[in-house]
């Protein structure tokens, strides 16, 4: 609590002292809640961009090997078959993965914007063989037009240590890991997008 010098508490009185030390404290209070709340907002921005770029340490910038996956048709691709000309989205989902089916629509249209631009998204079902039978319709039902792969025994999501889905990837030219981002929530789609621009300027 604030102290005021002893002459002040002489003249003003016991009372009025102790209510305007009352205001005094109140008001010191509200102004450390409202600086706490801004602090922990720009905090929360902040760690956002920090997920989205740096995690996890060790597999940023690191290569992306060459692995084989089915298809919706049964047919077995490549990643080398499939990669994008300058860059490669690759994005982890599940059928029963809720973000998921909120950040696939913003993939599609990111596809549809990146395409021409020689960006080439991937979508890669952790699904098992349970739920293996979901996949195709999940996916018409989203309209999504990239290729998409069954990474059923979920080899694929070891290798890139992937531990929660949606997961998405960006690997350059050089089959490079630039961007690895965990998890979604509405606007992510917006740095996501800013990278792919970057990404291209360079």
């Amino acid at each position: 609590m604030l102290k005021i010098p002893f002459p002040y508490n002489r003249l003003m009185g016991t009372s009025l002292v102790v209510k305007m030390l009352s205001f005094c404290d109140n008001i010191i209070h509200n102004s450390v809640h409202t600086c706490l709340r801004k602090k922990q907002s720009t905090m929360k921005k902040l760690l956002s961009l920090f997920v989205i770029i740096l995690l996890p340490m060790g597999l940023v910038a690191q290569k992306a090997h060459n692995f084989k996956l089915k298809n919706l048709n049964n047919q077995t691709v490549s990643y080398v078959e499939l990669k994008g000309n300058k860059l490669t989205v690759m994005d982890f989902w599940a059928t029963w993965c809720k973000p998921c089916v909120k950040s696939i629509p913003k993939f599609i249209e990111m596809n549809d914007e990146f395409e021409s631009e020689g960006v080439q998204f991937l979508g890669i079902s952790i699904d098992g063989p349970r739920n293996l039978s979901k996949v195709k319709p999940f996916a018409k039902s989203l309209g999504i037009n990239y290729p998409i792969l069954l990474d059923m025994d979920n080899n694929v999501m070891t290798r890139f240590r992937v531990q929660a889905v949606p997961t998405l990837l960006i690997i350059n030219s050089d089959d490079k890991i630039v961007l690895f981002h965990e998890g979604y929530k509405p606007g992510e789609e917006k740095l996501i997008r800013k990278e792919i621009l970057k990404l291209l300027e360079k």
